[in-house]
């Protein structure tokens, strides 16, 4: 089915979600991680940001950065967040230098907090080193960079997706039948913890009881949980059902007749 109707109940009642999309639309995250990170630490050393490794002959203090991996989270088998882990080497001189020097890198990676945008760095691990071969300090921070898997970081943020059609048995009637769907869809939303109420609220009024099937009944919440924290977001998922009625007559009803004969012949076993 086609979650076309919960996103447009979503997008016209929701004045607080930035952008609602289909599921499958994301998988594609558009920022350039590394760039960023050398945005945010070109203040603690004066620009002097190294991708790998040092230049020859350096000035302190300095930083080195590192790409170690970059994975898509999964929800229900659709990408949501991007996860770039990152290993920084912060060099210095002395070793207080260096001790410094990570008090005010990690003071500006936690600080991290773009403006209606989803974007989170945490510091995962810290380790000290002393490089004899160039004779100086160094602390390594092991870093992590989320972000939406989408062409944009706005939030707060919903997705849309069909979970499931669960048919009901039909009702013979005169000439024909009716069916009942339940359509399961599911909305998950990416928001700051201190703003989740308010927008559950505003989800709930604008879908609960609401006919978004042809012919169908009014939709109601069967669930509602938190499934991930990541900074000072929350990811939240929700599962609305939206019944539809279905009835068939003429060449359709005879066919599904038919249909159900055969079924019951081949229960019932060879000569019966």
């Amino acid at each position: 089915m086609n979650p076309a109707p919960i996103i447009t109940r979503l997008t016209d009642g929701c004045p607080s979600l930035q952008q609602v999309v289909r599921s499958e639309q994301l998988g594609s995250c558009a920022v350039d991680v590394a760039l960023l990170l050398k945005s945010l630490l070109d203040s603690s050393v004066t620009g002097r940001v190294y991708p790998m490794e040092l230049p020859a002959s350096p000035a302190y203090p300095a930083i080195t950065y590192q790409r170690v991996s970059q994975v898509q989270g999964q929800l229900d088998g659709y990408t949501l967040l991007s996860t770039s882990r990152y290993l920084l080497v912060l060099w210095s001189e002395t070793y207080a230098g260096a001790e410094s020097l990570k008090n005010s890198v990690t003071s500006v990676l936690e600080g991290y907090s773009p403006d209606g945008e989803m974007g989170v760095v945490e510091v995962d691990d810290v380790a000290d080193q002393y490089d004899e071969d160039i004779g100086a300090h160094s602390i390594t921070l092991e870093v992590s960079v989320y972000h939406l898997d989408a062409a944009s970081q706005a939030v707060p943020m919903a997705m849309v997706h069909l979970d499931k059609s669960s048919p009901e048995p039909h009702v013979e009637k005169a000439g024909g039948f009716s069916q009942r769907f339940n359509h399961h869809y599911v909305v998950v939303f990416v928001v700051d913890a201190a703003d989740r109420d308010a927008l559950e609220n505003e989800i709930t009024a604008a879908l609960l009881g609401q006919q978004l099937e042809a012919g169908g009944e009014v939709t109601h919440c069967v669930s509602s949980d938190g499934v991930d924290v990541v900074g000072r977001f929350v990811v939240w998922r929700g599962v609305w059902v939206s019944p539809e009625n279905r009835e068939e007559y003429g060449h359709e009803y005879t066919a599904v007749q038919n249909s159900h004969r055969r079924k019951r012949q081949a229960q019932a076993g060879p000569g019966r």
